[in-house]
């Protein structure tokens, strides 16, 4: 029960973080080191373009490696955490298994021992469905963090206006009209 609990938060934080942008924290601590930060990062956003594609197969190869290519460090260690988490409790529980077994010629009661052994086989099954979940994951938040890599971060901008513009001519009735822009506004 405790292991599945922590399993479960594991993963809730994991996906909260995915939410989170990198280094939002710093820039309201210190204003010039987060401006010095800015211009460092916009010097290497134009050295190295993040591509979706090689988010993805460094995902595929180790998860957590796509985060640390598309700048989500944070995202990154908490994966690799946790998947080495998932999987030495697989093996945990693959040697547990293994242990069992070779007692099956003991004076343990036979009926008690296969219901640990099965008990344990199917711990072992829900760590490897976990880690394969939290590879697919992986592989899914770093193609998305690379495709919205180079997005504007700036808010969106919202017009709501109850006049018609000039070039629409209303007769009867009324007009309602609303317009949001995604991007920077031509200037």
């Amino acid at each position: 029960m405790r292991v599945r609990r922590f399993s479960f938060w594991l993963l809730a934080g994991l996906i909260l973080l995915t939410g989170l942008p990198a280094g939002r924290a710093s820039a309201r601590q210190d204003p010039v080191r987060a401006e010095r930060g800015r211009a460092a990062q916009a010097d290497t956003d134009t050295s190295r373009r993040v591509e979706p594609g090689p988010a993805l197969l460094r995902s595929a190869v180790l998860p957590g490696w796509g985060q640390f290519y598309t700048r989500h460090p944070v995202k990154g260690g908490l994966m690799m955490a946790a998947q080495a988490a998932f999987i030495g409790m697989a093996v945990r529980a693959d040697g547990r298994v293994k242990d069992l077994a070779g007692l099956r010629n003991s004076a343990f009661p036979p009926s008690t021992l296969e219901d640990d052994i099965e008990s344990w086989r199917s711990e072992r099954r829900s760590w490897i469905i976990r880690a394969f979940g939290l590879w697919l994951y992986s592989m899914a938040d770093a193609y998305v963090d690379a495709h919205l890599h180079h997005f504007d971060e700036e808010e969106p901008q919202f017009e709501f206006s109850t006049v018609p513009p000039r070039s629409t001519t209303v007769e009867k009735g009324f007009w309602l009209g609303f317009r949001i822009m995604l991007g920077r506004p031509d200037r």
